[in-house]
């Protein structure tokens, strides 16, 4: 049977009616999360029915026909970043460190997208080698991942399978069928060595999976020290090398460099900010030197202990453009557009026909840097003024993160937060917050809180 797609804040939710054309309007600069675009003419995004629908200058678009304009104030437009490397399980818990609603804090944070590579909880059949309950398992939480979204709005992809022993292909064309999408990284658990895992990689290929492998020495008691020449010998390749630069520990930089030179160019380098930044750094040096930097993708490993940090992906992206002389736009591309196409989202860039996931953000509060990508270039650890999924607000700012120098204007009205409490612990997301709705044209809510009533009960008010 078909599975259907879940019915995720829709457009004609009943007792919050949202704006279906958006204009996010006097953008300082658009970084396009394009890497070979990166930086896109204009200062103005409209958005239709939750997609962009055209970038460029604020005189090509007709503002009255906007239902909600968002002024960014002069700062910076990016695409919402998508977290490559998670360990979370559904619907929003990590039973390692015992921690609730972590997915959410990382979207309020702007990782408007998370990709799991593969749960973790006690009693998990995938650590006891049961090709049944791994089956299941994945199966399960790929079915989940449809009905939720942490913080109301988050895209997280979970239902990664562990390989092990026993899986037979009519098992993976269930499970692509069921919506499983993704191999955990091979070694992280379960089987690892090529020649037991080759025959399943055919078969995770042909049902369309994108395979990713843990790339260095074991991290805890089930993974495995996967080296450079079992990966080479696997068949087909990988699609991602998993924590490149260590989980946390890295392999030596020779058999690194093997994997660098005798792997497909297409295969992406996956570099985390608790590895090993030595190797990292080398690692930059050799792709920047190559012209291959769309192969990086930036990632986390949240949450096996070190990576609970709400602001890990902000921080790997301050670090790399001062100490690998990287341009800071082409750095935004590694947390967002080259993930997309590692994993085929219509998400991750500033483009037309693309889902609307977008971040504004700034520099930080008496920064010397001149905007957002000045400071990244200076070092700084910025964050986001507002989050935006497919066209919706979510936030105005991460729970208890750092703050920008700006703030955006909900049609015309400053949306700014100075009450302790909303900054430390957290405002509801705008699903449900009457904060952002007073911001919404009264005209444009009594038109539509006038078109449900007629639906739901036959009359207008």
């Amino acid at each position: 049977m078909p599975y259907p797609n879940p019915p995720y804040l829709p457009l004609d939710y009943p007792n919050v009616p949202y704006p279906s054309k958006v204009v996010i309007k006097n953008i300082g600069k658009i970084v396009t999360g394009d890497i070979n675009n990166p930086i896109a003419k204009g200062d103005t995004v409209y958005i239709e029915n939750g997609k962009i629908a055209k970038v460029g200058w604020e005189s090509e678009v007709d503002l009255r026909e906007a239902e909600l304009v968002i002024d960014a104030n002069g700062m910076t437009v990016i695409p919402g970043l998508i977290e490559p490397h998670c360990h979370v399980a559904p619907p929003d818990y990590s039973p390692i460190t015992k921690t609730v609603d972590f997915l959410e804090g990382l979207l309020y944070a702007g990782i408007t997208t998370v990709v799991s590579e593969g749960a973790h909880g006690p009693g998990y059949p995938k650590y006891y080698d049961d090709p049944v309950g791994s089956k299941a398992e994945a199966i399960f939480f790929a079915m989940l991942s449809k009905y939720i979204r942490p913080g109301g709005a988050q895209k997280f992809e979970a239902g990664a399978v562990v390989l092990v022993h026993g899986l037979k292909e009519e098992d993976f064309k269930e499970m692509a069928e069921a919506g499983v999408k993704y191999i955990a990284e091979i070694g992280g658990g379960g089987i690892w060595k090529a020649e037991e895992v080759n025959p399943m990689l055919g078969w995770a290929k042909k049902y369309g999976m994108i395979i990713s492998v843990h790339t260095g020495p074991p991290s805890i008691p089930v993974s495995a020290h996967v080296a450079a020449e079992n990966i080479l010998n696997m068949n087909p390749k990988p699609d991602k090398l998993a924590h490149f630069n260590g989980g946390s520990t890295p392999l030596p930089w020779k058999e690194l460099e093997r994997l660098l030179n005798e792997l497909p160019k297409d295969v992406k380098i996956e570099i985390i900010y608790h590895g090993n930044l030595r190797i990292a750094k080398k690692t930059f040096e050799v792709l920047k030197e190559r012209k291959e930097l769309n192969r990086v993708v930036l990632g986390t490993d949240q949450a096996i202990g070190l990576a609970m940090s709400w602001g890990s992906l902000w921080a790997l992206m301050s670090w790399i453009p001062h100490a690998n002389d990287i341009p800071p736009e082409t750095v935004v591309a590694m947390a967002t557009g080259n993930t997309a196409d590692l994993f085929g989202f219509n998400r991750g860039k500033i483009e037309v026909g693309r889902e609307a996931d977008i971040v504004i953000t700034d520099k930080p509060p008496a920064s010397e840097a001149e905007d957002f990508l000045d400071a990244l270039a200076k070092g700084d650890i910025c964050a986001p003024a507002m989050v935006m999924v497919d066209g919706k607000i979510v936030s105005i700012k991460g729970r208890d993160y750092q703050p920008t120098e700006r703030s955006v204007l909900i049609n015309g009205i400053p949306a700014e937060v100075f009450d302790i409490n909303d900054y430390l612990f957290g405002i509801p997301y705008a699903r449900f917050n009457p904060i952002y709705l007073a911001y919404f044209n009264p005209t444009y809510l009594k038109k539509r809180f006038n078109e449900h009533f007629k639906k739901y009960f036959g009359e207008s008010l």
